[in-house]
């Protein structure tokens, strides 16, 4: 599934006639706190956060985001909305987003 993500987003790249602004958040943060893979503690996860990261960063969508499971213990993880944190196991983070966005 990864890798077709990948190659669909490689795809709508080179498929446009216009320039491509590409920015990747590596392990993304909230003043300094790892973001956490939900909106919202336990609600609204993955893409959802992977969009609106990108929005709030001046793009237009994610092109590729990837999970970091099991983060909160070694790294507290923040929510983006409600900037609740975890310091449990169970708390996953993002490895990766990677925004796009048209240049004129």
């Amino acid at each position: 599934m990864k890798k077709r993500l990948f190659f669909l987003s490689l795809f709508i790249l080179l498929s446009f006639n216009t320039f491509a602004d590409v920015e990747e958040y590596f392990r993304p943060q909230i003043d300094g706190i790892r973001l956490d893979w939900c909106l919202s503690y336990g609600s609204d996860c993955g893409e959802p956060v992977a969009y609106k990261w990108c929005i709030d960063h001046g793009y237009s969508r994610p092109l590729l985001w990837k999970i970091e499971k099991d983060v909160g213990r070694q790294e507290p993880t923040s929510t983006l909305n409600s900037r609740e944190s975890c310091f449990k196991d169970g708390c996953d983070g993002f490895y990766t987003i990677i925004c796009y966005r048209t240049s004129d």
